[in-house]
């Protein structure tokens, strides 16, 4: 991770309710969200913009039995959101985007780096982390009004490096999805080399605050 201007920013921009209305202001389309723990207004975002994601709030592994998970965008359903335990937390919710593929945007300062997993089936994962290893990626281009808007919200949040995820539905629109200011970038896809060549040439030609 390359550092940001000041480390209270990583942790506001790791905060998804703040990022989210952040990209909104922006210009960036974000999907319907809900962040609730009201069960009955749950079930009711649920029946309107089905079909409906929970989202975790944190990308952090928390520990089950001993050993570290990892949460992932997962389908629910109204029923689902009635659920009584909705009451012990907030939970957001979002729309889930019709989606022609996803796409992970990188940002190393003046530069962006954009790939999109494919599967050898064709198939589009609800979320392409669940199984990393079946993926192939491809280097694709960001459409101009989406880069300078996702330029206005990392400068919003005060972020120098950013990987963020984007679901890309079947008329082209790009919907944003989350900022990642640690995401990773360095496993096996065509522009990895050119992060690195980023990040190190930032690191070693300039002081930064």
């Amino acid at each position: 991770m390359i550092a940001t201007r000041s480390r209270p920013a990583v942790h506001a921009a790791e905060h998804k309710p703040y990022q989210l209305a952040q990209a909104a202001e922006a210009g960036l389309s974000v999907p319907d969200t809900l962040i609730t723990n009201d069960p009955e207004k749950a079930a009711e975002f649920a029946e309107c913009v089905h079909p409906v994601l929970y989202k975790p709030f944190r990308g952090n592994p928390v520990e089950i039995d001993g050993e570290p998970r990892l949460f992932y965008a997962t389908e629910v359903t109204a029923e689902q959101c009635r659920a009584k335990s909705v009451r012990v937390a907030p939970i957001l919710l979002q729309h889930r985007i019709n989606k022609a593929f996803d796409a992970r945007v990188t940002r190393v300062d003046g530069q962006m780096f954009a790939v999109a997993p494919h599967t050898e089936t064709g198939a589009v994962p609800l979320d392409w982390r669940v199984d990393h290893a079946a993926n192939t990626w491809q280097h694709i281009e960001i459409p101009a009004e989406v880069r300078a808007r996702l330029v206005v919200l990392l400068d919003r949040l005060d972020l120098r490096f950013a990987a963020c995820d984007f679901s890309i539905d079947h008329t082209g629109r790009w919907w944003f999805l989350e900022a990642n200011p640690a995401g990773q970038w360095a496993w096996n896809h065509p522009l990895r080399d050119q992060i690195t060549t980023a990040i190190a040439d930032v690191l070693t030609q300039e002081t930064i605050p």
